[in-house]
């Protein structure tokens, strides 16, 4: 019988606190020296835990890396909610939206160096990419929603540019801070917010 690809989430109060440590130590380790630097020796080590601990609730180095790479982007995408719980897109609501996905991005345990490495390695990269997608289809049916006589393709093709503008925004800020972040974020909400101002020419 194969082994499951992820080992099941602890559910006991002190086995929930080992299992956090383990990913504390791995963001730790990722912000400060990157993926080449995260070892599974080094995550036990900064836990405070030994090597059979960490393999109770993760299979090796690439398992913690995407979990955390998927607790990143549900963090970041449950801020989309309430954007698309509104019956119209407005600049304000979108301003709101990016600077919440940039908050919770900052607050994450090693949320910077996380965006790094979901772009550099292959494995991250698929769960970026499927997130965005995601976030993607609920934009289009906002969009579908404002009645622009677009066709089920070309809502997606722009919702999909949006996503991509926004989180190409939010990964600028961490990587070159402007000098006035919230001036980017307002022009970045503009360039979205044309994403859906009629149907195609």
């Amino acid at each position: 019988m194969p082994k499951p690809l992820q080992l099941p989430m602890p559910k006991q109060k002190r086995a929930r606190a080992t299992y956090r440590a383990l990913m504390i130590a791995a963001s730790d380790q990722l912000a400060e020296g990157g993926l080449e630097i995260v070892t599974t020796n080094g995550i036990v080590a900064r836990a405070g835990l030994s090597p059979p601990a960490f393999y109770r609730y993760f299979r090796d180095k690439s398992d913690i890396l995407q979990r955390m790479a998927r607790e990143l982007m549900d963090a970041q995408n449950e801020q989309f909610a309430p954007l698309l719980e509104r019956k119209m897109l407005d600049l304000p609501a979108i301003i709101e939206l990016l600077r919440a996905t940039v908050d919770v991005t900052r607050d994450f345990p090693g949320g910077a160096a996380l965006l790094r490495a979901m772009r550099a390695d292959p494995q991250l990269q698929t769960i970026r990419l499927e997130s965005h997608r995601l976030v993607a289809i609920g934009l289009a049916r906002q969009v579908n929603a404002l009645n622009l006589d677009l066709s089920d393709k070309a809502t997606f093709r722009r919702a999909r540019l949006a996503v991509e503008i926004g989180y190409a925004a939010v990964e600028l800020i961490f990587e070159d801070p402007p000098d006035d972040e919230a001036d980017l974020l307002k022009q970045t909400a503009r360039a979205i917010l044309t994403l859906a101002d009629g149907p195609d020419a």
